[in-house]
């Protein structure tokens, strides 16, 4: 019960940050939005030089703890990863922008599977981003 508050926190903090960098985004401050997805990172405990050198697998990896993975932070670092992609094509990195979406899709695959209903339903009212 005490996990599944905190994923419904940590993804309730996750959406106001990503409405905040897509606001960024969309008065021209890419910078500025990579910067808060750097926030949402450390938030879920994972450095933005570990994301960028590690493939979705070794992501994987890492968040499955006694042969199971960590769900609610699985889906957290989708969530993250693809905000980044977004400030990465507002940057015009396009090529770094679909690396992240391909990791933010491998990760959220593999995160539905053990997510209980209500962090899905927290899950489907983050901000959208766009493809």
């Amino acid at each position: 019960m005490y996990q599944q508050d905190y994923i419904l926190r940590q993804i309730e903090m996750m959406g106001a940050l990503l409405r905040r960098m897509l606001a960024a985004i969309h008065v021209g401050k890419a910078d500025e939005s990579l910067e808060m997805v750097e926030q949402m990172l450390d938030e879920i405990g994972i450095s933005p030089d570990l994301a960028d050198s590690l493939p979705a697998e070794g992501l994987l990896a890492m968040l499955t703890a006694g042969g199971e993975l960590d769900y609610g932070r699985a889906a957290l670092l989708a969530a993250a990863l693809s905000g980044r992609a977004e400030a990465f094509d507002a940057n015009e990195q396009s090529d770094r922008a679909a690396q992240e979406r391909v990791k933010a899709d491998t990760l959220m695959s593999a995160a539905q599977v053990g997510l209980d209903t209500a962090t899905r339903e927290a899950l489907a009212h983050l901000p959208r981003i766009s493809r």
